[in-house]
């Protein structure tokens, strides 16, 4: 299983690699004196290195939970300020799928991994942007509306 997970890690990064790599050699030579098609290789050469940053901080991050997967987390996290901070991070995704995401609740204190949590709620939320229908109001709330935690898609009222 660990062999399998390796290869497709390897493969998930060559792929943005090669062809950051494959961009810097046409900018170069081919695309040195055009300026549209630099600033078009550019926009991609950010969104491949992005890519590759997130799979690195994922793996870093699956690293850290095996090492400490016995560890109970003790530190008090503020659960309203965590996801006003991940929801601020998503502004530009959410701009771009015209869609908009509400915190709601007054939020809750509780005992976990600052880092750990926001990698969660990202990750939730930003799949929420990016899967959910266009246009759409994310709801970020607890079930029971205290905002301590979960999110969805809602009908696009806001």
């Amino acid at each position: 299983m660990r062999r399998d997970f390796v290869a497709n890690v390897s493969h998930e990064l060559r792929t943005p690699l090669t062809a950051l790599i494959g961009f810097i050699e046409t900018l170069r030579h081919a695309a040195r004196d055009d300026p549209a098609a630099r600033d078009r290789f550019l926009g991609i050469m950010e969104h491949e290195a992005g890519r590759m940053n997130r799979l690195v901080r994922d793996l870093l991050q699956l690293s850290r939970v095996e090492a400490e997967e016995r560890v109970r987390p003790k530190d008090a996290v503020e659960v309203r300020g965590l996801l006003e901070g991940v929801i601020s991070s998503l502004k530009g995704v959410a701009e771009r799928e015209g869609s908009t995401v509400v915190l709601e609740g007054a939020g809750a204190v509780v005992p976990g991994d600052h880092d750990q949590l926001t990698q969660v709620f990202t990750n939730l939320i930003e799949n929420a942007l990016k899967y959910g229908a266009a246009g759409q109001v994310v709801r970020v709330a607890r079930p029971g509306g205290d905002g301590a935690g979960a999110c969805g898609a809602g009908g696009g009222r806001g």
